[in-house]
């Protein structure tokens, strides 16, 4: 029942805090709400070994976001209070109505945590405004290797954010901003700072799905496509070019041999 939940949690999280050899946490696909954040945030805030943490569809809604990211930053505090680094590489909140109420708290945290190396908040209903919160606190980790903010909404106004951002993240190895409306002006923000910056010459998988890209932003990067030397994987369906048409042909002529291209069989031609 709900109002077992919380006193579960707890539980679990009171036994485990203290473990020194813990490093990955996966409470994903329960249906927790804010108090079972609430009963989680002590397991947070004091299990310093963490290293991964998922909580993937887990109803946590922006307030209980808020509560994980408190949790986070008191974890940050204590291990720096212990003389140590933070160990936090990864974190997965996926599917969670993160939306905007919750995203100055989360970037926030994540700033705290200087060697994260992975981000996913997918599906989470986060507008713009949250996310250009998220690419300034996310700008702070420098590690950062594998971002998936796919399925919110940028717009240009936070593809701009993010595309400020880029520069900070030197080892990027996996850019997943498909399903996010970048609108054409916010994709060609993106691809320049990505061609002039040091991401791309690490970069391995490029999601620019139903972005809302337009010929001449698909052209320039046809036309950039060498900047991407390892460039296994390009997903641009959904967009707003011909699949037949001369942006589509340039960028298939100027893709390397070892780079796939998804099926552009949705494009937004119109």
């Amino acid at each position: 029942m709900k109002e077992h939940v919380p006193p579960s949690i707890e539980a679990f999280g009171k036994v485990l805090a203290n473990k020194p050899n813990l490093k990955i946490i996966d409470f994903s696909d329960n249906a927790f709400s804010p108090a079972g954040a609430t009963a989680l945030s002590y397991f947070l805030a004091n299990c310093i070994s963490l290293e991964e943490i998922r909580l993937n569809n887990y109803g946590l809604g922006p307030e209980g976001v808020k509560i994980i990211a408190n949790g986070l930053k008191e974890n940050r505090r204590k291990s720096k209070a212990s003389g140590k680094s933070s160990v936090l590489r990864r974190v997965t909140i996926g599917r969670n109505r993160l939306e905007n109420g919750s995203a100055t708290e989360l970037a926030e945290a994540f700033s705290l945590h200087e060697n994260l190396q992975e981000v996913a908040l997918f599906q989470n209903g986060i507008r713009p405004e949250g996310i250009v919160a998220l690419a300034q606190g996310l700008s702070k980790c420098q590690k950062l290797k594998i971002l998936d903010l796919q399925d919110n909404t940028f717009t240009s106004k936070g593809s701009k954010a993010l595309a400020s951002s880029l520069a900070s993240w030197s080892d990027l190895t996996c850019l997943n901003i498909g399903d996010c409306l970048l609108s054409d002006e916010g994709c060609k923000d993106i691809l320049e700072k990505l061609v002039n910056g040091p991401a791309a010459s690490k970069l391995t998988v490029l999601n620019l799905q139903y972005a809302e890209m337009e010929g001449q932003t698909a052209l320039y990067l046809a036309e950039n496509l060498k900047s991407f030397p390892v460039l296994e994987k390009l997903f641009l369906n959904g967009n707003s070019f011909s699949p037949e048409g001369k942006e589509a042909k340039a960028i298939k002529s100027s893709l390397l041999p070892t780079t796939l291209l998804d099926e552009l069989d949705d494009m937004d031609v119109d």
